[in-house]
């Protein structure tokens, strides 16, 4: 566990970044906040948010004027020359879909020696504003530690830079923070888990945002996301127009859609107009459930997606990935399946869970280790929808 103690350097930093982060926070990112009641100035604090952004500490902390300590993803600090930075402003690690009993151990710590420490329920960040998955971890968490709780909803966050999105957009950033409230002693874990899950949900499609709003090269990163064609219902296919990064044309059918802040669609001649979100659903739906690129070869052949130039390596520690293996990779009904110079798979049974990280990186963490697969230039998202979901149905019929 980590020294918990709030330092003099710690406040000093914390300090020193508020004043930095002033012409951001009024001039770049437009922070607003409402408030149902004053933030304590002193004492333990449990702030909860939803997680919208890779800017959602500094945007959450801005408004407080205390220093805060965060629960982050281990990957964080895996990264070169970030470590130092996230440790360095109060965060802490934490390891993805474990039990990592040091990092709880770290934040209840914090909180009893009267400081603020916040976390983001969901855990990962949202790719278009709607809520993920709440476990009930958060309720358990709450009600071990008797704490006082704030809430603060990130309205607009998710429009800024959405997790997708390559180029970030100029949006006002909206915050409302809770009155800090306790739980009563009778309420369950399930309970607790059920209130926190609703007061940080958001309406992911505003019809409006006050304030001026620009942005440009909308387009791109959106062909990771939106993985099938609106219109044909092809695979992969989509790509930014060389003449409009605003704009994304599908290279199978040619239809095309221009791309606005409010991650909204607009279709050009018979294609239809939609929400990126609902094109998103739209890729997930064309491939069923299970999902399957073809039901013929799914059924032939036992191959429901792959691509020629994958690699699977595993990560060890600080930036160090061992290579475990490199070809034709496949999502089977059995788990993943690797041939090539040096054949490898991976049964569902093996899993814990998949997921997108930092960076569009697709991991996939086992009973024993943490593993990084390339699906060569084929959407991370579109290989952890088709992974995840045949890994969740193997578990049920397990």
């Amino acid at each position: 566990m980590e020294d918990v103690r709030e330092t003099f350097a710690f406040q000093v930093l914390w300090r020193l970044l508020w004043l930095l982060w002033v012409p951001f926070g009024v001039f770049l990112f437009r922070q607003r906040a409402t408030w149902r009641a004053p933030f304590p100035r002193k004492g333990s604090v449990l702030m909860l948010g939803n997680h919208v952004s890779f800017w959602d500490p500094l945007w959450v902390a801005w408004p407080l004027r205390r220093g805060v300590h965060y629960m982050a993803s281990a990957n964080l600090f895996r990264l070169p020359g970030v470590a130092w930075f996230v440790r360095s402003l109060g965060a802490f690690p934490k390891e993805r879909f474990v039990k990592d009993r040091d990092s709880v151990k770290t934040l209840v710590a914090h909180y009893e020696d009267g400081q603020v420490v916040a976390l983001f329920p969901e855990g990962l960040r949202t790719w278009d504003g709607r809520q993920a998955h709440v476990g009930q971890g958060i309720g358990r968490l709450i009600k071990r530690m008797d704490a006082r709780v704030v809430f603060c909803r990130n309205l607009t966050g998710h429009l800024s830079q959405p997790r997708w999105a390559r180029y970030p957009r100029w949006i006002p950033v909206q915050l409302e923070y809770s009155e800090p409230m306790s739980y009563p002693q009778d309420w369950t874990v399930e309970q607790i888990t059920a209130d926190v899950v609703d007061r940080i949900r958001i309406d992911h499609e505003p019809e409006q945002v006050a304030g001026w709003l620009l942005g440009f090269r909308m387009a791109h990163g959106l062909r990771d996301f939106v993985w099938a064609c609106p219109a044909c219902e092809a695979l992969d296919v989509l790509d930014v127009d060389d003449r409009d990064g605003n704009r994304v044309v599908c290279t199978a059918c040619g239809a095309a859609w221009s791309v606005n802040v409010l991650a909204r669609m607009t279709g050009q001649g018979d294609a239809p107009d939609l929400t990126v979100a609902a094109a998103s659903d739209r890729a997930k739906a064309l491939v069923g459930s299970p999902p399957a690129q073809d039901r013929e070869r799914l059924t032939r052949d036992g191959i429901a997606l792959d691509a020629s130039d994958a690699e699977v390596l595993e990560i060890k520690g600080k930036g160090d990935l061992r290579p475990l293996a490199a070809g034709t990779l496949a999502v089977t009904p059995e788990g993943l399946k690797m041939t090539g110079n040096a054949p490898w798979a991976l049964n569902f049974a093996d899993m814990k869970v998949c997921f997108v990280d930092v960076g569009n990186q697709l991991q996939v963490r086992t009973h024993e280790a943490l593993l990084l697969v390339r699906p060569g230039t084929q959407s991370a998202i579109m290989w952890e929808h088709f992974i995840e979901t045949w890994r969740r149905g193997a578990a049920e019929k397990a």
